[in-house]
């Protein structure tokens, strides 16, 4: 569905890898070591303004330049489900150590 390619790298490939190498490990890493709610939920808040914003320009353009940005919000729905799963993980974690 969301096969694009910018010259020989397909943009998707690259979102998803990027999402599961960086994001995930970083909002793990937030959640485990940072006790402030507020920094743990920063890449979530972050990728739920870029994703609102790229629905907004959705809305307000016109022809094929929407979808540039109706993309632009699935990519960031995806980075906010790689932030979820990382707050599952350290849910469960938490729940086996019997501290949450």
């Amino acid at each position: 569905m969301l096969d694009i390619w910018i010259g020989g790298v397909n943009l998707t490939a690259l979102m998803l890898a990027v999402s599961v190498a960086i994001v995930l490990p970083v909002q793990l890493l937030l959640c485990f070591k940072v006790k402030s709610r507020r920094f743990r939920c920063m890449p979530v808040i972050i990728f739920f303004l870029a994703a609102a914003a790229n629905i907004l320009l959705y809305m307000a353009l016109s022809g094929w330049r929407r979808l540039i940005f109706l993309v632009g919000a699935i990519y960031m729905g995806w980075m906010m489900l790689m932030c979820g799963a990382g707050w599952v993980i350290w849910a469960v974690v938490k729940r086996k150590e019997g501290m949450l």
